[in-house]
């Protein structure tokens, strides 16, 4: 079954292109633009007329006539301003792929297969410079999406092929119709691989696309073959494949990260895989925001 990953690509890149327009920030702080502070003329001096800074930069204060015998007049030369810096930490927008270690963990973790196999080298090794997690190392060329795509076909035909793997991966309390079983499955699977709940119409596309799998592959009952299809396109997605640093809506030109990036940039920190049920749980409830947490 064959789920191309140039169309995964273009997403990731629009919204890349469109998390660049605004400044986040990690939890309470924030960054904004201004004017350093201006630098007027120095104080006068002397005997003689003293020359004084009286024009002021943005966000400074212009200097004031010297004192001497004779009496000292400010000077008019404005001051010099620049970029406000803001002593608030400020984080770049970012969309970052899960490196190698962090993918294979992660699988390990979604898929909760006894024996994955060696995942690490079915896919083409990262040319990393310094670190293995390093953005500017980690991309998806041709042969990485090639390898990518014979795993995810591996991995869930393994997955439908044995029932204890399937009742693994459908949430406790399931409906027991087709249809409700199918969208537990793909709303529970889908909040873990994307490590934040699907949006509605991320729910229906997935929906429509485990009705039509029978039609797409032979050999296997009609759950069994949704469940495959739908594995195939998750694994494959940039929102599995790639994490964000970008923030929540913006106001005035800031953003906060959401509760799931908070979780899942804690947890690929932590553990180089994605976030377990108590910190994924912690995110839905909207804790990582405070300072206690």
């Amino acid at each position: 079954m064959k789920f191309s990953l140039y169309l995964g690509t273009l997403v990731t890149t629009a919204v890349m292109m469109q998390a660049c327009s605004g400044v986040v920030s990690d939890g309470d702080h924030t960054v904004g633009s201004g004017g350093i502070p201006g630098t007027g003329a120095v104080a006068g001096t002397g005997p003689v007329t003293g020359s004084g800074g009286g024009g002021a930069g943005v966000g400074g204060t212009g200097g004031t006539g010297g004192t001497g015998p004779l009496p000292g007049t400010g000077g008019a030369a404005p001051g010099t301003g620049g970029t406000f810096v803001s002593t608030a930490s400020a984080i770049t927008p970012t969309i970052m792929r899960l490196s190698s270690v962090q993918w294979a963990n992660s699988i390990r973790d979604l898929l909760k297969l006894p024996s994955p196999g060696a995942l690490e080298s079915e896919v083409r090794a990262d040319a990393v410079v310094r670190f293995d997690n390093e953005a500017d190392s980690l991309f998806v060329d041709l042969t990485m999406r090639n390898d990518l795509e014979k795993v995810a076909e591996r991995l869930a035909s393994q997955v439908v092929a044995d029932a204890a793997a399937i009742a693994r991966l459908v949430p406790a309390g399931a409906p027991t119709d087709a249809a409700g079983r199918a969208k537990a499955f793909i709303q529970d699977f889908g909040r873990r691989a994307y490590r934040r709940p699907l949006t509605a119409s991320e729910i229906q596309e997935y929906a429509v696309l485990f009705t039509q799998a029978p039609t797409l592959t032979t050999g296997m009952g009609i759950f069994e073959a949704g469940m495959r299809v739908t594995l195939e396109a998750f694994l494959q997605s940039p929102h599995f494949l790639y994490r964000t640093a970008i923030g929540g809506t913006a106001v005035q030109k800031r953003a906060r990260l959401t509760d799931y990036e908070i979780a899942t940039n804690i947890s690929y920190a932590l553990t180089n895989s994605m976030p377990d049920d108590v910190l994924a749980k912690a995110a839905d409830l909207g804790e990582l925001k405070t300072s206690a947490a």
